[in-house]
């Protein structure tokens, strides 16, 4: 059965966040700047810059668990002080901070350990 019930734009999203990681070579080397409105609105046809970094990080972390963890560690150091369990909208403002922190030091090096190293410096 899987996603033969749901509507198209759920099964584009379900597809999106299953099959759509980024791998080494299609890594961007850019994101947007992220703004408190992008955690808080939905653009439809849009992915906000959070998400895909959240991506970016979750991939070069080493996908599944082990790049979730990733992730979730680079936030902390960023300034994000909260569980995975609070969504971002709940306190923008910090979200946005964070991931442009993130932001900042992946515009200067897409190194893992190095990115870890840069954050826990500031």
């Amino acid at each position: 059965m899987g996603l033969m019930f749901w509507p198209d734009w759920t099964k584009q999203v379900i597809n999106h966040f299953t099959t759509d990681l980024y791998s080494e070579k299609d890594m961007p080397v850019e994101f947007e700047p992220i703004i408190t409105n992008d955690f808080t609105t939905f653009t439809p046809g849009r992915i906000a810059p959070h998400i895909k970094l959240e991506q970016f990080l979750t991939a070069l972390g080493g996908g599944s668990t082990l790049g979730s963890n990733y992730k979730h560690h680079v936030l902390k150091l960023a300034g994000w002080k909260y569980d995975s369990i609070i969504g971002y909208a709940k306190h923008p403002d910090l979200a946005s901070e964070a991931f442009n922190k993130v932001r900042s030091v992946l515009i200067e090096t897409q190194d893992k350990d190095e990115i870890v190293k840069r954050l826990s410096n500031t």
